[in-house]
């Protein structure tokens, strides 16, 4: 049989700390009317830790190969997956949106302050250390947002640019393919039109379109 062409394999969403999987409905809606098959992969930000996430992530994704997309803590869990557990998964492409790979100065703190930590729970590791390397034969773009509007710059001071919640230096992966900084918040990332139509040119080219 022959293998789909690489802009035509399944897409696999994967959710930030908080979010869950219906917030990516409307993203998933959005490539679907483009042609892609979309799946949404659900998990537990607070209670299980990132390496029991990237484990239960590489278990559904199957026999692959797919592409990945993965929203601020969900772009860590797809790394972690492809550094300890994507040995035998066949490269793909791999869209980060305000993904902390450097760390979040706003965990950081939440993870800090009197009975806040909870909020954090067993990502706050991840989240201050990050995942710093682009994964071999992966290309890898990076969406970062550089409207400021959200709750996290109340929380920590954030250098600009940022979208909220995640310096876009913090977004920095060492061996990215691409990057592309647009005007939305850090929730505005699963929700901007402007966005998806970044993520479908990557995943179809291993480029992001210029902007309009």
């Amino acid at each position: 049989m022959t293998a789909s062409p690489p802009d035509r394999l399944p897409i696999v969403l994967i959710h930030g700390l908080w979010y869950g999987a219906f917030s990516l409905r409307p993203l998933e809606r959005r490539l679907a009317r483009n042609g892609w098959r979309v799946r949404r992969f659900g998990y537990a930000t607070v209670r299980h830790a990132l390496d029991s996430n990237a484990r239960a992530l590489r278990e559904y994704i199957g026999t692959g190969p797919a592409h990945l997309v993965g929203h601020s803590l969900g772009g860590l869990v797809a790394l972690r997956m492809l550094e300890r557990f994507g040995a035998d998964l066949a490269p793909a492409r791999l869209v980060l949106l305000g993904s902390p790979v450097n760390g979040s100065a706003v965990a950081r703190r939440l993870a800090r302050l009197p009975a806040m930590g909870r909020l954090v729970g067993r990502s706050a590791g991840p989240l201050d250390a990050g995942v710093q390397h682009a994964p071999r034969g992966w290309d890898v773009g990076v969406i970062a947002g550089t409207r400021g509007l959200g709750a996290g710059r109340l929380i920590q001071p954030l250098p600009r640019p940022h979208d909220g919640t995640v310096a876009e230096l913090e977004t920095r992966l060492d061996g990215e393919t691409d990057r592309l900084l647009l005007p939305v918040s850090h929730t505005g990332l699963v929700l901007s039109r402007t966005v998806a139509t970044a993520i479908d040119g990557f995943l179809s080219t291993g480029h992001f379109p210029e902007p309009d």
